[in-house]
């Protein structure tokens, strides 16, 4: 019989299988804004400085991102507040996998869940239904294993509320 620990590890290695399969293909694209270019747009840099700032970010696929040490998904200049949805879809993946994988140490995982409820709140169209059924997996995932009591919760009540309608229309 397998133990706590190996089974939340098989849990959690299988949260990740689902995210990098469901958002393989997802790219930053022409029209998603980067990651330096947000922080130059939180600046006020004029348009030439964040095409500059843009060019700057060589990563050319999210998961490039997942281990990057210099990538911080909450950052004090620019980041998530700054992003398009086009940018969001691409940065979300990695910030899903740090979360899973308990890399957090930086920043609040909540934080995590008020950017997903601003960006599918009006633009549920802009996501595939197995996109929207696999942050709805993530959501879940995190309120049982978010490590602050408090954020659980906040999981817990997003997946009651909003997100347990899309578990039931792919499979887990």
């Amino acid at each position: 019989m397998p133990d706590h620990e190996s089974q939340d590890a098989s849990y959690r290695g299988a949260m990740v299988a689902d995210i990098e399969r469901v958002f393989a293909d997802v790219t930053r694209g022409r029209l998603g804004y980067s990651w330096s270019e947000c922080e130059a747009l939180d600046r006020y840099d004029t348009a030439e400085d964040c095409e500059r700032a843009r060019l700057a970010d060589k990563d050319t696929d999210w998961r490039e991102l997942v281990d990057d040490a210099r990538w911080e998904p909450f950052p004090g200049c620019g980041g998530f507040s700054f992003i398009n949805h086009e940018g969001f879809r691409y940065y979300l993946p990695p910030a899903m996998i740090r979360c899973v994988n308990g890399n957090v140490s930086d920043w609040c995982p909540e934080d995590l869940l008020r950017v997903i409820e601003r960006f599918t709140d009006e633009a549920l169209g802009f996501w595939t239904q197995e996109q929207l059924a696999c942050i709805a997996r993530f959501i879940r995932f995190m309120s049982m294993h978010d490590e602050d009591d408090e954020s659980r919760g906040a999981w817990a009540s997003a997946l009651v509320t909003r997100w347990s309608r899309f578990l039931s229309q792919t499979a887990s």
